[in-house]
């Protein structure tokens, strides 16, 4: 493959990428949602795509995986995205401003 065509196949994908997160955020999907959009994502790129382009995916994909799940600022920790579980039948989180707090239960 040539280096225009990685190029713009690598584009379209970093935009359907950031696409999947931006929509995890607005419509509060879930992490095996986020999973399963990343992986038809890496399955629809064409053969014969420089495994370059697909190691800058996946960086930019663990890049917004830190963005959406928790990240330091200068007046502390933001988190976007929410990790909860169920315990005995309970949804649980895992962040301590949440009134799910497992702690709080």
């Amino acid at each position: 493959m040539d280096i225009n065509r990685a190029l713009k196949e690598k584009k379209k994908a970093m935009e359907r990428l950031t696409d999947i997160h931006r929509r995890a955020i607005h419509f509060k999907k879930t992490h095996a949602e986020c999973l399963g959009e990343y992986s038809k994502l890496i399955d629809s790129l064409p053969k014969g795509l420089p495994r370059w382009v697909k190691s800058e995916l996946r960086a930019i994909d663990t890049y917004w995986h830190g963005q959406l799940h928790g990240f330091e600022t200068p007046t502390g920790r933001q988190c976007w995205l929410e990790y909860c579980t169920k315990i005995d039948g309970k949804l649980v989180s895992n962040r301590s401003d949440s009134p799910r707090y497992y702690k709080k239960a």
